[in-house]
């Protein structure tokens, strides 16, 4: 009954060319409906007739990545190819596109061929993230993590002043325990970029993970005294910071951080509640008015 309703379909769409033969949405439609039908040379040369209607067009990657997957099924794997490394530098944040890419050689068998595209990709555009995170989790399949690293390592030596790949770097290295390498790096950031707050934020991680707890500390409460930071933001840090107290069993070192919390945020429960009774022990009862509203204003959404 499908088939006989796909059918159909590809009729009605055969009549709207008649009418509308410079239409490149009725030509995908008439595709895909191929495609359903098990047809893929017929999906395949009416996707290549949409797209030389529309080559520029928005829909573009969409149809280019439809006529991909036909040339798959078909086995045509040096068309697939081309179409995907063409999408991959029009569109290079899509990951899909490496993972579509990569099945290619899977297909074919030629895995290392994929990792070694993959490098020199790497190595002429580093500071691409989505590459360089598409690099790291295959070459690690391929030759284990040890490899991977050295690799990164050497990468990042050639690379020094691409801050993108120094972080990617770091981050890998945060991932495989070895917060001492990755501590050197970000330090070097936050220093190179006092300004910038992510790389102020990744180097209270790396201190963190490193061990070194009380300068992570430290360095958070220099981030809460930045006067650029967005109020919304900004209490994220201080909430942060009232939890390390709290952990350390600093609670009258977590109160004023988590006070503020509570009465500014109106979606924190937690930081509500603890703050609460923070207070009702104290019995500072007079100072507990707009905690409890922050309560009846959260149990009322």
């Amino acid at each position: 009954r499908k088939r006989q309703q796909f059918s159909k379909e590809v009729e009605e769409y055969r009549a709207l060319l008649e009418k509308y033969p410079k239409d490149p949405r009725v030509y995908s439609a008439l595709a895909s409906t191929y495609e359903l039908l098990q047809q893929d040379e017929k999906a395949a040369d009416t996707y290549r007739a949409a797209l030389a209607l529309d080559p520029k067009a928005i829909g573009n990657p969409t149809l280019r990545g439809h006529l991909a997957t036909v040339y798959v099924r078909l086995k045509k794997f040096e068309a697939a190819r081309a179409i995907y490394e063409q999408l991959i530098k029009t569109q290079p944040t899509q990951a899909q596109h490496y993972a579509d890419l990569g099945q290619i050689y899977v297909q074919e068998n030629q895995r290392s061929a994929f990792l070694a595209w993959l490098q020199r990709k790497l190595e002429a555009t580093p500071s691409d993230e989505v590459l360089f995170n598409y690099h790291y989790e295959e070459m690690e399949r391929q030759k284990g993590a040890e490899a991977t690293l050295k690799y990164l390592d050497d990468l990042s030596a050639k690379h020094k002043t691409d801050r993108k790949l120094q972080e990617a770097y770091a981050n890998a290295l945060l991932s495989h325990f070895r917060a001492a390498k990755a501590l050197v790096i970000l330090q070097t950031l936050a220093d190179t970029y006092p300004n910038d707050l992510n790389a102020q934020v990744n180097l209270v991680e790396a201190l963190d993970k490193s061990g070194k707890q009380a300068d992570a500390t430290k360095h958070l409460i220099k981030i809460t005294e930045r006067k650029e930071i967005p109020a919304d933001v900004l209490l994220g840090f201080k909430r942060q910071l009232g939890m390390r107290y709290l952990d350390a069993k600093q609670p009258e070192l977590a109160f004023p951080y988590l006070f503020a919390v509570a009465k500014g945020a109106r979606n924190d429960f937690q930081a509500v509640v603890i703050v609460a009774d923070m207070l009702a022990k104290d019995g500072r009862d007079e100072e507990m008015l707009p905690i409890y509203g922050n309560i009846l204003t959260l149990k009322g959404q």
